[in-house]
C-alpha cells in the first residue's frame, strides 16, 4: 500500500503542483485515525490506515454509473442534473484546496456525473493521520452547498456513500492513475486524457509537454 515514506519514488509527470488561489470552507476539530487499521461501514466497508493512499469514487445523488458496478452504491429514483463546467471546477478547487495541507492528491477527474480522486491523506502530528471520512466530508458539504446556492435549489446533491479502495502496491498505484487520467476520454469527452479541463495531476502541464500534444 501507498504511503507518504515512498512519495518520491512516483513518476514525476504526476507531482509538484500549484494550488494557490483555491478556497474551501474550512474546518476545524478534525477527526484523525490511528497507524493501525480502523474499520467503518454503512452500505459499503471503509477501511482506513494511517500512510494509506485511496482510490476514492463519489457520485450525484442519482447516478449509479458502470464503473462502481457492484459497490454496493445504489441509484435514486429521480437523477439530478450534471455538473455544468463551472460546477465541476467548484469540486476541482474543493478537493485540491486541502492538497498538501491535510493530504497529498496524486490525480482527480471530475466528470459530469461522478467524480474520482487518488490521494494520501496525512499525518497530523507524531502518531494520528487526517481521516480520509472528515476530508470527503469537508469536500462533499462544502461544493453540495455552494453548488446548490447557484442553482437556487435545494436538497442534496451527492450521494451519501462514497466506494473507496486502500492502494494495495505500485501496481495498483498506476493502474489507478491511468484510469483516472482515461476517464474523459473513455467517455469520448476529449481526445487525449489530459487534455480534459478536470483532469488534475501536479505535473499535468510536463506530462502535455513530454506527449508533445494538447
Amino acid at each position: 500500500m501507498r504511503g507518504r515514506e515512498d512519495s518520491a519514488d512516483r513518476d514525476q509527470p504526476c507531482r509538484e503542483g500549484n494550488t494557490e488561489g483555491l478556497s474551501a470552507g474550512e474546518h476545524t476539530n478534525w477527526e484523525t485515525i490511528p497507524a493501525d487499521l480502523t474499520i467503518s461501514r454503512r452500505d459499503l466497508p471503509h477501511w482506513q490506515v494511517g500512510g494509506a493512499t485511496y482510490f476514492v469514487t463519489f457520485r450525484l445523488k442519482g447516478h449509479a454509473g458502470s464503473e462502481t458496478s457492484g459497490t454496493g452504491v445504489s441509484p435514486v429514483d429521480a437523477p439530478l442534473s450534471s455538473l455544468t463546467p463551472s460546477e465541476r471546477t467548484i469540486v476541482m478547487k474543493a478537493i485540491l484546496f486541502w492538497h498538501g495541507r491535510k493530504w497529498s492528491v496524486d490525480a482527480l477527474t471530475v466528470m459530469p456525473d461522478h467524480v474520482h480522486v487518488l490521494a494520501t491523506p496525512l499525518e497530523r502530528s507524531p502518531g494520528p493521520w487526517f481521516s480520509l471520512t472528515e476530508l470527503m466530508h469537508s469536500v462533499k458539504s462544502f461544493t453540495a452547498h455552494r453548488i446548490q446556492h447557484h442553482r437556487r435549489a435545494s436538497g442534496a446533491l451527492w450521494q451519501s456513500e462514497r466506494y473507496d479502495r486502500v492502494n494495495r502496491n505500485e501496481h495498483e498505484f498506476y493502474q489507478k492513475a491511468t484510469s483516472i487520467l482515461e476517464n474523459a476520454q473513455r467517455r469520448g469527452l476529449v481526445e487525449y486524457g489530459w487534455e480534459y479541463e478536470w483532469f488534475w495531476c501536479p505535473g499535468k502541464e510536463e506530462l502535455r509537454r513530454r506527449v508533445g500534444r494538447g
